[in-house]
């Protein structure tokens, strides 16, 4: 059930139960509202409280849930910017039962206080959710241990997506006894650098941790990265990402460490030195568990034997597998690791473990280099260089980096061409009307709108950045765009809107290829019947003609209103790792129904997207390149003629040498106008190939069914090319258009590169 409060700010508490009020009817509790949603499946209430402001705003005393039949499972507390926790908010509410082990998870939290006494008398799973991971000052000494108690009664502590931003002092954890401590991302990349980092104390902490789940993502494991001091009696360690390095000599000061996890790809990505290290100082056995990541493409065959050959001398490391009933007919790789008694335990096939000639194997590992080994599975590929994976996720960030950076200065830019245009282009029409020569009014007519339009897309586009967010709480990655109004912007300025406007200047560029056609040609079959289209004088048809045009360009981006959905990150499988904000619903399909856990049905909007994307990418693109090859094939058809004229002339001296010197200029027109179109299709066609590539891809193989981020940040790439492609119109104006080149340089006092005025190939 949903309950909507409003005390001070609003923010809207989610039970799922009994369909029933439970907010106390009262003077300080009196804005409430019923229930709009129910669950009878579970008697473990959830409790959601988003839009508010501060913890203040929260009065849970409010709640009325005094029947013992119902207790509350989860609570989830969603600010709408990054706020304090205050010391004195108490979860333990008088008259609420709690279920064993009831989940709390805050959400953009940006300052702690180790004074804290906020949780319950039961054990609590915590969960810290996009924050930052600060504290307000406190004396970081033995004598003042008993006012940190800010994770007292926490049975699970996780910290998802947490910027860590200074050294905590490791007397927080004193005397703790966690069974789960997980950190989401330990990394250090250009993107993003963040690590957890302890201020150095010599102290007995006494904090006990079962499993510390640590993710990672291409850091070196060692004394900066892993406080051995306030993990010293950590029992399991698991490492789910990719690391580069490990220090083993650092693991051995782990005294109660009896398990390490590692996926396949981390633990054959990095050399095997750390593991001589761990085996030789280590006092006790230990367990290594390999993670299986996608197994289907990978099944230890014979041919990698060299690379596990040294395993089995490992005498202080057991090798298991996470599940070893994946793996239950071995291969003679697997028989070496185990050993033979140990296969007679896991493999069903262990009849098989005689077949395997071992010596014979080993004796081809003499000259084995295990730099050259190469493991390919279906998600990650490790090089010659034996170091590099396929990290869809980061590449998606790192583009997503360049973007944020080119297209504000691609935007600037665009932008004060833009204006140049339209300034110049009006100066020339106002000089052609003054000269009454309205006939070659409309093509610069058509510049002016085009250039106006490509003005409102830059502008468009130039707010676009603040959405834009390489990695959650990375560096560059604003908060306010974050905000269900930029969110709301996104979709209708920047993806409807900036598609129309893409359309637009598309068909507006073409019109201006073949207003240029029938001035060098006159006499085809398509320049009488644009002349005949423009001479029609029928007001009432003109109006109905664009209402029609736009109504189209509004029809065939249209499905851009529901490409994306506004995300209130609220939703459980929202990860920013995957998602974007607002989150892309096309990249799928199928849709995904939570009741059942599958992809079942048909998503629409994915076909939607399809359709509109072969007329806006394919058929759009196509007829625009047809028209500005059919004005250059024309163009250099006039050359051919101009030089057999020229062929056909007498031989008198003068004559002769103004034909080559007009000829001259024709040959050093024709080689500018063809450079400068030429860039400007070479940047559509890179506009065209990177989204249609990324479209033909994910509808072959549902590539962004998993990587709907990536996909979005690799889609945004054709930006740069359609602002840069709106900006170098300028020079294609001022290379083919005579009164714009002259008026150009009124502005800008500067001797021209192009032939002088006297040219005669495009009098327009």
């Amino acid at each position: 059930m949903i309950i909507n409060i409003k005390n001070l700010g609003i923010f809207i508490l989610f039970i799922v139960g009994k369909c029933d009020s439970r907010v106390i009817n009262s003077s300080q509790c009196a804005q409430s509202s019923r229930i709009i949603q129910e669950n009878f499946k579970t008697n473990s209430k959830k409790i959601y409280f988003t839009n508010f402001d501060d913890y203040d705003q929260i009065k849970l005393e409010c709640i009325n849930m005094t029947d013992e039949k119902y207790s509350i499972g989860i609570l989830k507390f969603h600010s709408n910017f990054k706020t304090e926790l205050k010391s004195n908010f108490n979860f333990d509410i008088k008259g609420i039962k709690y279920s064993s082990f009831p989940s709390i998870s805050l959400y953009n939290i940006n300052k702690f206080n180790y004074n804290s006494r906020n949780f319950l008398k039961s054990k609590v799973i915590f969960s810290i959710y996009y924050s930052f991971f600060n504290f307000n000052e406190q004396k970081c000494d033995l004598n003042q241990t008993n006012k940190f108690t800010l994770f007292k009664n926490i049975y699970i502590l996780q910290l998802f997506q947490v910027k860590f931003t200074q050294s905590i002092c490791p007397l927080v954890f004193f005397n703790l006894s966690l069974e789960q401590f997980g950190i989401k991302y330990i990394t250090n990349t250009i993107i993003l650098s963040n690590f957890i980092l302890f201020k150095q104390k010599k102290l007995e902490l006494n904090f006990e941790l079962n499993q510390l789940l640590f993710y990672v993502f291409r850091i070196e494991l060692s004394n900066r990265t892993f406080d051995t001091n306030v993990f010293l009696n950590v029992t399991r360690v698991k490492f789910v990402g990719k690391l580069n390095s490990i220090d083993g000599l650092l693991l051995t000061k782990l005294k109660r460490l009896e398990n390490l996890t590692f996926n396949i790809v981390n633990l054959i990505s990095i050399n095997f030195n750390w593991i001589k290290t761990l085996n030789v100082n280590l006092d006790k056995k230990i367990k290594i568990v390999i993670q299986e990541i996608y197994w289907s493409d990978y099944k230890f065959p014979i041919k990698d034997f060299c690379f596990f050959k040294d395993f089995p001398t490992y005498k202080n490391i057991i090798w298991t597998l996470k599940d070893p009933k994946i793996f239950v007919n071995c291969s003679c790789v697997l028989f070496w690791i185990y050993g033979y008694n140990r296969s007679s335990e896991i493999c069903e096939n262990v009849h098989d473990y005689k077949t395997c000639d071992f010596s014979s194997i080993l004796n081809k590992c003499i000259d084995y280099n295990p730099r050259k080994f190469v493991f390919i599975q279906k998600e990650y590929l490790l090089n010659q260089d034996f170091e590099k994976t396929k990290d869809f996720n980061f590449l998606g960030s790192w583009v997503k980096q360049v973007i944020q950076f080119v297209v504000p200065l691609a935007c600037i830019t665009g932008l004060f061409i833009n204006i140049l245009n339209v300034l110049v282009v009006l100066k020339t029409l106002e000089i052609l009307k003054i000269k009454k020569e309205s006939k070659n009014c409309l093509i610069y007519k058509l510049m002016l709108y085009n250039s106006i339009n490509n003005g409102l897309y830059c502008f468009v586009m130039l707010f676009h950045v603040i959405n834009m967010c390489p990695i959650f709480n990375g560096m560059y990655c604003f908060e306010a765009g974050q905000t269900v109004y930029a969110q709301y912007y996104e979709i209708l300025m920047v993806d409807f809107f900036g598609s129309c406007l893409k359309s637009h200047t598309n068909i507006l560029s073409m019109i201006i290829s073949l207003v240029r056609y029938v001035m060098l040609d006159k006499e085809s079959k398509i320049s009488h019947f644009i002349i005949r289209i423009k001479k029609f004088k029928n007001l009432f048809l003109k109006c109905l003609f664009f209402i029609i045009f736009y109504f189209l360009i509004f029809l065939t981006n249209i499905d851009k209103l529901n490409q994306s959905v506004i995300n209130y990150k609220t939703d459980e499988w929202w990860d920013p790792e995957y998602f974007n904000i607002p989150t892309k619903n096309w990249f799928r399909k199928s849709v995904f129904f939570e009741n059942t856990g599958f992809f079942t049905g048909v998503n629409v909007n994915y076909y939607i997207f399809i359709f509109n994307s072969i007329f806006n990418n394919i058929i759009i693109w196509s007829i625009l390149l047809t028209s500005d090859m059919f004005l250059l094939v024309k163009f250099k058809s006039f050359i051919n003629q101009s030089k057999k004229l020229q062929q056909n002339m007498n031989n008198h001296i003068t004559i002769k040498r103004k034909s080559q010197e007009y000829h001259h200029k024709k040959v050093l027109m024709t080689f500018t106008i063809w450079l400068n179109t030429s860039v400007l299709l070479f940047l559509r066609v890179l506009d065209f190939l990177s989204s249609i590539s990324l479209i033909a891809t994910n509808a072959l193989d549902q590539f962004c069914r998993f990587r709907g981020k990536i996909c979005d940040d690799l889609l945004e790439f054709s930006f740069i090319f359609s602002i840069l492609s709106c900006s170098y119109l300028t020079v294609v104006y001022y290379t083919l258009n005579k009164p714009f080149r002259k008026n150009f340089k009124l502005f800008f006092k500067f001797k021209s590169i192009i032939p002088n005025e006297n040219s005669t190939v495009i009098q327009s």
